[in-house]
């Protein structure tokens, strides 16, 4: 019977878990373009201008806000809470 008990706050730990092994892997992913990046520009096979890296960060964050803008009307503005909650709920 105890089995059954504890069941519900094993659910979360493992959820903890995936998400936290995504988000170390993304970083070092993200790191990693960086690194790159810097070596190609460094070392001349990029030729990078402040104008280009601005117009191309002024075309990805138009994008990202309109996404953002988006996820808004799907996910509950406390989208954490409601997840607490459920969580709270199995418990």
């Amino acid at each position: 019977m105890s089995k059954f008990l504890n069941f519900p706050i094993i659910i979360p730990f493992i959820i903890g878990l995936l998400v936290g092994a995504i988000v170390k892997r993304t970083i070092k992913l993200v790191l990693g373009i960086v690194a790159l990046a810097l070596i190609l520009v460094v070392s001349g096979y990029v030729g990078l201008t402040l104008p280009d890296i601005f117009s191309k960060t002024m075309e990805v964050l138009h994008r990202i806000v309109k996404t953002g803008q988006a996820l808004l009307d799907v996910l509950p503005y406390s989208s954490i809470t409601f997840l607490a909650r459920g969580f709270r709920k199995l418990l």
